[in-house]
């Protein structure tokens, strides 16, 4: 069955203006959100707000000028909320996504796909083609070489920067989701957080699989870029033990999964301890968390009726920082508008991502003399040297949006 945690009370100084004192004072009337959601398919479905007319965001993205001819609240409704789906290894995170998503009427965003870091956008050309020509420690590790440990350990310990990629990756997936739902007011379904990406971070570094450096960068990196992300309204974690994460990785019959001698059964439940001990402690006090055990999962009229129950409206005087990314009954138009225009900034979050150079974790970087010779393959294979729009190598991790 579900279960629901609730985060702990707190107690705190801070003031804040009743909305109705607000309202009076500034003279303006702001919407209030729906506490619950509401599924498109159940019988309260007729009481569900039109959204209204989408703003197309890929043609027209937004600018300053939009920012004054568009608000963004007047599209929301009921299930205007940002859920992410979390759990280990082939629990089943893509399916229940997908699935919510239908049953609310949102958009469901899937995982990153970890081999697209290494290819060049819209050119034919990967980088890991270029592996048997570099030195063994300036060699790409993606994750199937990294699962597989075939490879010498320089190569394997460039899995962090691999892993920094990925969390990038994922930083714009949800970036994205971010932009859709404050441009539509669809709600959306994120599959894999990037909150939780530390999850694996940890689980490497405890295995030693990423150097004590390299694991230090890769936290610097996420507390300086996730700061910028508003936090999901709901996390639903699907919990399940290493016997049924072992049963799936078996049926999925992937073989640099099934044979490797990364996904032990001690890697597996360290894993899920990170998720239940760190990223769940962290999330609760912002969101909402759902969490279900996949070997006895209810049936799915049940589970709508947890998503319909579940409170995701603020309550001040109870906790004030539930929630508090998303308090639309307590700031102005004028502020949901402003962060909206701030993530369709792509190029504003892509330097974000422009860190120091971590000299104690050369696996996290290239030094000169290497990325020389990268970059002379690269800019030199007839796939892109004849690309008049071809900016360089450095475009290859520049962001999806």
């Amino acid at each position: 069955m579900a279960h629901i945690f609730q985060g702990p009370l707190k107690r705190s100084t801070a003031k804040f203006l009743h909305p109705a004192r607000f309202q009076a004072v500034v003279g303006i009337t702001l919407p209030q959100q729906s506490a619950n959601l509401t599924s498109v398919k159940g019988m309260q479905s007729e009481t569900l707000k039109s959204r209204g007319k989408p703003w197309n965001y890929e043609k027209h993205p937004y600018n300053h000028f939009y920012f004054f001819i568009d608000n963004t609240l007047k599209r929301f409704n009921d299930n205007s909320k940002v859920i992410v789906i979390d759990g280990n290894i082939g629990v089943g995170k893509t399916e229940f996504g997908k699935k919510l998503a239908e049953e609310f009427d949102m958009h469901f965003f899937p995982d990153v796909d970890s081999n697209e870091i290494f290819k060049i956008k819209n050119r034919n050309f990967d980088v890991r083609m270029v592996n048997d020509v570099l030195p063994v420690h300036a060699r790409f590790c993606d994750m199937p070489t990294f699962y597989e440990q075939k490879v010498p350990r320089p190569q394997l310990l460039r899995f962090g920067y691999t892993q920094l990629q990925i969390y990038k990756a994922r930083y714009f997936n949800y970036l994205k989701a971010l932009v859709h739902i404050l441009s539509t007011g669809q709600g959306v379904v994120v599959e894999r957080s990037v909150f939780s990406d530390m999850v694996f971070v940890d689980a490497m570094r405890k295995f030693k699989h990423l150097t004590s450096p390299g694991h230090r960068h890769l936290h610097h990196a996420r507390t300086n870029t996730i700061c910028e992300l508003w936090r999901p309204h709901l996390v639903v974690y699907l919990d399940a033990p290493v016997s049924h994460v072992r049963e799936q990785i078996q049926k999925r019959n992937l073989p640099w999964e099934v044979k490797s001698p990364v996904l032990t059964d001690d890697f597996i439940a360290e894993i899920s301890n990170v998720y239940k001990n760190k990223y769940l402690e962290e999330m609760k006090s912002k969101s909402e968390i759902i969490q279900y055990n996949v070997t006895d999962m209810p049936d799915w009229e049940i589970i709508v009726e947890d998503f319909e129950e579940v409170d995701l409206e603020p309550h001040l005087d109870a906790d004030p920082f539930k929630f508090v990314d998303w308090m639309a009954s307590e700031i102005a138009e004028e502020d949901y508008c402003s962060y909206r225009f701030h993530v369709s900034q792509t190029q504003e979050h892509d330097s974000l991502f422009n860190f120091h150079i971590p000299f104690d974790a050369p696996e996290m970087f290239w030094n000169g003399e290497d990325a020389h010779l990268l970059r002379n393959y690269i800019d030199h294979d007839p796939a892109v040297e004849t690309d008049p729009d071809y900016r360089g190598w450095g475009a290859l991790f520049k962001s999806p949006l």
